[in-house]
């Protein structure tokens, strides 16, 4: 199973996103499950980024939401790890998501995202923290598919 890594990278230093995302990656890997991080190795050029199309950070807007789009595109599951203090483009990211049919499983650590009803009905599960969230995710994908025995 193949799963998104969805969270907020405005405000938030590189350090706090690479040790948030590399804990999720590893609770993943421990359960068999392959964790897809849109911002691995990008780190430190997302530290030095200034403005979205940033010729130092090497980033673009363009090649930032077609890899988005690309990874979402081929994954069974999103894990938004910041639900609660979602930003612009994880909201875009999960909606995205959303609209392809991709279960999202929000992490709430907060109660923050509760309180919105678009993250309230986007989601297929909101969870208190990343522990909850895995154990739903497990069960999910145990379930039987409609119409497949």
């Amino acid at each position: 199973m193949r799963i998104y890594l969805c969270g907020s990278v405005a405000g938030r230093s590189a350090k706090d996103m690479r040790e948030e995302r590399e804990n999720a990656a590893a609770a993943l890997a421990s359960r068999g499950w392959n964790a897809v991080d849109p911002i691995a190795g990008e780190y430190e050029a997302l530290k030095r980024r200034r403005k979205i199309d940033d010729a130092a950070s090497g980033l673009s807007a363009v090649s930032i939401a077609r890899k988005d789009q690309y990874q979402i595109d081929h994954v069974d599951m999103v894990l938004w790890l910041t639900a609660s203090v979602a930003s612009y483009g994880s909201c875009i990211e999960v909606g995205y998501a959303w609209a392809k049919g991709v279960p999202i499983i929000a992490i709430d650590l907060e109660k923050r995202g509760r309180k919105s009803a678009f993250v309230e009905h986007c989601c297929t599960y909101i969870a208190d923290d990343l522990d909850d969230a895995l154990d739903f995710m497990a069960d999910y994908m145990a379930m039987p598919v409609e119409g497949g025995g």
